[in-house]
């Protein structure tokens, strides 16, 4: 990072951070690091001298890693592109800024491979304004329906914009590329411990048979084709999809340790795809069995009130959407099963 701080102070000159006049870069002693795995990160200040007062400016501060190896293995290219993407053209695009869970984008560059070292995403850092990760490895209930509210709104935005322009929708969403999974030797790993999980749930249910069915189908694809499955868009339930909806990349802020707002971080994974992959991944890697048992149709019903304050008719019903995510739900299984 230390690389990078000539450069954010010719930014901060030319203006890029405000109107004032530049002083100085430094590593912000304030700030919050949380896990991030595809980009080197740098939580910054950037003070600036405004009619005689300091204003500082907090930031976050993305950039590629060094090794070929690891930007092959994370894909960051291609993440970088896509991140700045959906910031400069979806999100405008969509009118889903006015939603207030993303943290302000400030500046970006993204080479797609032809100048690794000069991409960078730069972020407003929202530590400041009392944004933490979750300390809980499992969110409650409330904190979910929170989080599920607003993501529903986000996908909501999409349908609005397939109904009003639906040309340019589909022209934006080809724009992003569908991430590339890389597969090592742990891929002989999956299939044993998805047996593992299957067998768990023959025992609690009384469809063993179509659990049979599901598993042999899935002997039929290769582990990245199978990701590549459910992943894929189908109309009219596709949108544009956050693609790692996880707790890493949320942030909440919190009153007398109640979460009571959500900010949306990184999205570099974005696709237009099947909201069923942000759904699924949330539901399933953040919440316990006891969450899920007591609160599965409430989380449901707050995920589409979000879809429908956006978009009353968004091209489906409230039942078909609930058939359509059970054909893709296994997306959040698959990954939970290997824990």
């Amino acid at each position: 990072m230390e690389q990078h701080l000539d450069r954010i102070a010719e930014l901060a000159k030319n203006g890029t951070f405000g109107t004032g006049k530049f002083l100085q870069v430094i590593p912000n002693p304030d700030c919050s690091a949380g896990p991030q795995f595809a980009s080197q990160l740098g939580f910054l200040a950037v003070d600036l001298e405004e009619d005689s007062n300091i204003v500082r400016k907090s930031i976050v501060v993305k950039i590629q890693p060094k090794e070929q190896a690891e930007r092959d293995l994370q894909c960051s290219d291609n993440q970088f592109f896509v991140e700045l993407t959906m910031y400069r053209e979806v999100l405008p695009f969509l009118g889903a800024l006015e939603m207030d869970v993303f943290p302000e984008f400030i500046y970006g560059e993204a080479s797609r491979g032809a100048d690794p070292d000069n991409d960078i995403v730069i972020m407003a850092d929202l530590s400041g304004q009392g944004y933490i990760i979750s300390p809980d490895i499992y969110l409650d209930a409330d904190t979910f329906k929170l989080t599920l509210r607003r993501l529903g709104e986000f996908h909501g935005y999409s349908y609005r914009a397939k109904r009003s322009r639906p040309s340019e929708t589909q022209t934006l969403g080809q724009k992003l590329p569908h991430k590339r999974f890389q597969m090592d030797d742990s891929e002989d790993m999956s299939r044993p411990i998805w047996d593992r999980g299957f067998n768990a749930a023959k025992k609690q249910c009384d469809s063993s048979q179509l659990l049979d069915k599901v598993r042999a189908k899935m002997d039929t694809y290769r582990t990245d084709e199978l990701w590549g499955v459910f992943r894929k868009p189908k109309e009219p339930f596709a949108a544009f999809i956050h693609g790692d909806f996880n707790r890493n990349n949320l942030l909440f802020k919190y009153v007398d340790d109640k979460a009571v707002n959500v900010k949306f971080l990184d999205f570099q994974a974005s696709i237009y795809s099947d909201p069923s992959v942000d759904l699924a991944f949330f539901l399933y890697m953040n919440s316990t069995q006891e969450t899920r048992d007591n609160h599965w149709e409430d989380f449901f019903k707050t995920y589409w009130e979000g879809v429908v304050s956006i978009e009353p008719k968004p091209g489906f019903s409230y039942d078909e959407f609930l058939k359509h995510f059970a054909s893709r739900a296994l997306y959040g299984y698959l990954p939970r099963s290997e824990e």
